[in-house]
């Protein structure tokens, strides 16, 4: 089996019910951190075993970070493995990334794009200020976000100051190979 299908058909829903277990209170904190633990080594395995794609981050860099607040990291992660099989070098910032620190390492390494991650909804405010900050650089990069608190809605996104929306991974890259594909890196 594909680790791309292992990622979004497997790991990914399952992370989902984990994540609704926890939530209903059907299991308990250390329950829900134990399965990330083991879902973060698995992907660290699998991560070795994505296609590659069009190299059209070959010469780009891309951030890819998970919103101020956010705890959740791992599907930054899942989305960082998957840029770098398109050949982004990617800055992966993980959990809680201040909005700040965002803009200024997009900034030093001048980033062509940013993708965000947000899984709680409680964390989509923190987004608009990141955005807003990114916006402010003298070059602003392509800004992608995603994750479950959009519930699959890219207005949310769109509203927030983001570029796109991507609901999984490889609709990222979609839209990431639609967006720079033929353009020189800068």
């Amino acid at each position: 089996m594909p680790a791309t299908v292992l990622y979004l058909r497997v790991i990914a829903p399952a992370m989902h019910e984990i994540g609704r277990l926890w939530e209903t209170a059907q299991i308990s904190v250390a329950q829900e951190h134990l399965s990330t633990q083991i879902t973060q080594a698995a992907i660290a395995t699998l991560s070795l075993h994505l296609q590659g794609r069009a190299p059209v981050g070959a010469g780009r860099v891309a951030v890819a970070a998970s919103s101020p607040g956010e705890m959740h990291g791992l599907g930054t992660q899942m989305v960082a493995d998957f840029l770098e099989t398109q050949g982004w070098e990617v800055l992966n910032l993980g959990a809680d990334s201040p909005a700040a620190e965002v803009a200024a390492l997009t900034h030093r390494r001048a980033a062509a794009v940013v993708a965000l991650s947000t899984a709680l909804p409680g964390h989509l405010l923190s987004v608009t200020r990141t955005c807003q900050l990114l916006r402010q650089l003298p070059q602003p990069p392509f800004i992608v976000a995603g994750g479950r608190a959009y519930g699959g809605d890219a207005q949310r996104a769109f509203a927030l100051g983001a570029d796109a929306f991507a609901d999984d991974p490889e609709r990222l890259l979609d839209l990431l190979g639609q967006r720079f594909a033929g353009a020189a890196p800068r």
